[in-house]
Formats: C-alpha cells, structure tokens, sequence
C-alpha cells in the first residue's frame, strides 16, 4: 500500500512554473518587457518562441512570444493596456502547453526574446533600425534587479557596508506640527521621541549606522527626507507617525509600504501626510523610468518590511501591556510622497491615534515609547539578517 502511494505521488504533475507579472517599457520604436516568473520557475525548463506579424486592414500588428511549460498565475489579468509610443495593449493568454503574450503594435516589429534571470523573461519589440542595444529602455541588468526585488542604485556598483545603514524620519516638524490630540499633544513631537530613543536602540542593538531626517524640532519637505536618505545609499527607511481619525473611538497601530492606496481609509492617511507636501513640495524633475524600476525591485521587500514592522510591536505591545491595550490594525498600502520617493525599501510606521485618548495617553508615556522603540529596533534588526544587509550586523537583543 505504501508503494502504491508512493508511486502515485511520484506520478502527480509538477507544478508548472506560473507568470506572475508583466511589466512594459516603452520608447518610440523600442518596447521592452520584463516577464516576472514565481518561485517555482528557477528549475523550470522553458521554451521560448516568438513570431511576428504585420498590420492587416483594421487589424494592428503583432508580436508574439509562447512561453512553453508556463501557467498564468490565477490573479494575472488577461489584458494589460498600454498605449505609449505606438504599443496599444498587451494580450496574455493560457495554451497549449504553455503561455502566449501577443502585443498589439502601430507598426510591424521584429521580436526577440530571452531568459535573463531563472525568474525572469526580457522581450523586446523593434522597430525598423532600432539598434539592439537600445539604452533608452531599461537594461538587462536592471531587470535583473527589478526580479531579485534589490536597490538599484547598489546593484549599479555601491560598495558593499559593514554595517547596515537606516535612515529613520520623524515624521512632520516645526511650524507642521501633524495632528493634534484631545489634550494638546503634537505628532510631529510623538514623532521625534520616538526616533531618538529608536536610534538608541539601534545603534546599540544592531550595531547599525543611524542617519535621522531630523533631530529638533524643524520643517523638511518630503523630497528632502528622501533625499537624505538616498543619498546615504541606505538599506532602510523608516518614516515615524502618530495617527488621526475623525472620530475619536479609532485606535491602534499599523503599517504601510506604497502602492496605490487599498481602501478609504489607507487613502485618508496618505491625504493628511501628503498635504504639506502638495503645498510645500520642492521642484524637481522626475524620471518616470526610473521611478518605474525603483518601485518595482523594491515594493516586494517594503512589503516584507512592514510585515515584520507591525507583527514586531503589536506582538511587543501585547506581550507588555497585554491584548486589552492592543489592537492590530495590520499592513497597508497607500501612496505616501515620502515613500514613492526613496529607492530602497520604505515603510511608514502609525504609532497610534493621538485622536483617541486612551492612545494619546499610552504615547506619550516613556515606558510605552520606549517598548515600541525596542519593537522596531528588534524587527528591523530581523528583517535584516533575512536580507544579509550590513556583515557586522548583530540580531536583536530581547528587552522591553
């Protein structure tokens, strides 16, 4: 009988590698697209074919590119439009033995695609003399970093640290004072608190170099602090925050990495932190290819960040105060200016409500401060040996 089982298993179908996502680039002449495969494709054999076909009467040309040994992974939309420098729309599609992505053109194309990473596909759609090493798309290397989900700036040639470098940012400052509790408390001073004593923490616990946004009480634009912390090449960025909610009775703690805002409420925070930034904002000149690749190689790890963010100090809380004086409001997403700037994994930390007066009491409290700073410092400290930043670094010391 066990034989029989055995040999039952062994019969089963693998299961088939999955595309997962497709991201497009594109320039006049030039489209280039990164196929991103799930885990399961590093061991998969593929096979690529493309083929090509031109305008027909009302019908566009087409590129077409069938992925054998390939599955769609069940959230993967069928149609992806596009519509920029003469690419309509991207059509992808479960056949035979594999997956076929067919792109609708303006004009007819030649095609051409290649593995580049055990989880990714590049293909490229050229127009009549499009040189192949076109460099106004993104390269090969930067795909590459875009699947392995890592800082594109260290992954242009950054020196390797001994010593993980984090940028923390206490959120708001001098005449922006952030929300206001029942009782007078400013966020923007929460904020700052907080920061110190976790810069404390991490520099003793971690071993880490800390860089702070600010350290008294002062305005910074949100391009400011993600300047900083760009320009420090950091491994992490932490924005600090207290929370505000229109009624009084919300409360809790919560955690968000960008994307587009998740629901009503996730976009009601970015609104408020967002403000000063639409009024106060410094100019600068975005490159939308850049901001592209950035997001992409690093949403996945901001995501994991936060995760470990938040189970980090609710679970901390919990264990100190008790589940009674805690409450998991989870990860989230929304598009706040201070994390779509930066290019590294960023998170932005709601410590509470100071809204609420039960919250506002618990913040402004040393020994409550002082245990969500041991909390972040611990769960930084984790998700770091996770990712192998920094050879010096030490894993987190227990403690309050």
């Amino acid at each position: 009988m066990l034989l029989w089982l055995l040999l039952l298993v062994a019969a089963l179908p693998a299961h088939a590698a999955r595309l997962t996502a497709v991201r497009p680039f594109s320039e006049d002449g030039h489209a280039r697209l990164l196929l991103i495969l799930d885990a399961s494709a590093a061991d998969a054999e593929l096979t690529l074919s493309t083929r090509a076909s031109p305008p027909l009467g009302a019908i566009a040309a087409r590129g077409i590119t069938t992925i054998d040994g390939l599955d769609l992974a069940e959230d993967l939309p069928d149609i992806v439009p596009v519509d920029s420098h003469g690419v309509r729309k991207l059509l992808v599609a479960q056949v035979d033995g594999g997956v076929q992505l067919t792109v609708e053109l303006d004009d007819s194309r030649r095609v051409r695609a290649e593995r580049v990473h055990p989880r990714g596909i590049m293909v490229d759609l050229l127009s009549e003399g499009v040189p192949d090493d076109d460099d106004r798309v993104p390269t090969r290397e930067q795909l590459v970093a875009m699947v392995e989900g890592i800082d594109l700036v260290r992954a242009a040639g950054g020196v390797r640290k001994d010593r993980p470098v984090i940028v923390l940012d206490a959120g708001h400052g001098g005449f922006d004072h952030g929300a206001v509790g029942t009782t007078g408390t400013r966020e923007a001073d929460i904020a700052l608190q907080l920061v110190l004593r976790t810069a404390r923490r991490m520099r003793s616990d971690l071993d880490a170099e800390v860089i702070l946004t600010r350290d008294h009480d002062e305005f910074l634009t949100l391009t400011r602090r993600a300047t900083i912390a760009n320009s420090a090449d950091a491994d992490l960025f932490l924005s600090v925050h207290a929370n505000a909610a229109p009624r009084p009775g919300a409360w809790g703690i919560e955690t968000y990495s960008m994307d587009t805002a998740s629901d009503q409420g996730a976009a009601r925070v970015a609104s408020r932190e967002n403000a000063i930034a639409r009024e106060m904002a410094e100019e600068e000149v975005a490159d939308p290819l850049a901001a592209q690749l950035i997001t992409a190689g690093t949403m996945r790890l901001s995501k994991e960040l936060s995760a470990h963010v938040q189970r980090g100090v609710v679970d901390r809380v919990r264990h100190v105060y008790g589940a009674d004086q805690t409450k998991d409001l989870g990860n989230k997403t929304a598009l706040f200016s201070v994390l779509t700037r930066t290019r590294m994994p960023a998170v932005l930390f709601e410590s509470g409500f100071v809204s609420n007066p039960s919250d506002e009491r618990r913040l402004r409290a040393p020994h409550y401060q002082e245990a969500l700073a041991g909390a972040l410092s611990d769960a930084v400290g984790r998700w770091l040996a996770r990712q192998g930043a920094g050879e010096g670094s030490r894993p987190p010391r227990k403690g309050p």
